[in-house]
């Protein structure tokens, strides 16, 4: 395994790559969920509020 300096720099590393890339990964999913949410909620919405 790695020493524990050479961990922390390659922990810095990706997770400097992965903030860079998170913020277009988190817009792409929050498109996603905010158009597919809707659609699978809606039959469960529908069904609630006829039975209730």
């Amino acid at each position: 395994m790695f020493g524990g300096k050479a961990k922390l720099n390659y922990l810095k590393k990706h997770i400097a790559i992965f903030s860079s890339i998170s913020k277009d990964i988190q817009l792409f999913f929050l498109t996603l969920i905010s158009f597919y949410l809707p659609m699978s909620l809606n039959p469960y919405l529908f069904l609630l509020e006829q039975f209730a």
